[in-house]
């Protein structure tokens, strides 16, 4: 009896946890992302920003030179960590920082972004 009532609660576990999964929402997009959350992130670099505007089919121009992100994604493309992002957030209502990686995730949000104009 014992035994079927933790295996019951196990599977109900793994169950809500899959469900939360689904329903949380992507850290990397810009909907999800508060403006009082969100980062700053430029798009400055040529190879970044082309890379993008090539694989959206977008002319150069057409992909912004910022764009808003998850503190997650930024501190993945950018050469900074989530204590300097969190610094940031204390002296200065709007944190920055330039990416330096690419990801997909990036490019997804640049779609994003580009699908609000």
């Amino acid at each position: 009896m014992l035994r079927t009532l933790f295996a019951a609660a196990a599977i109900a576990t793994a169950f809500a946890g899959s469900a939360f999964a689904q329903a949380s929402p992507d850290p990397t997009t810009t909907s999800s992302v508060s403006p009082d959350d969100a980062v700053e992130v430029s798009l400055g670099q040529d190879d970044i920003r082309s890379r993008i505007a090539e694989e959206l089919q977008v002319d150069l121009p057409s992909v912004p030179l910022t764009i808003p992100v998850s503190p997650e994604l930024a501190a993945a493309v950018c050469p900074v960590s989530h204590q300097n992002l969190a610094e940031q957030k204390e002296v200065s209502p709007v944190r920055t920082c330039a990416a330096v990686h690419y990801s997909e995730a990036l490019r997804e949000v640049a779609r994003a972004h580009l699908g609000e104009r």
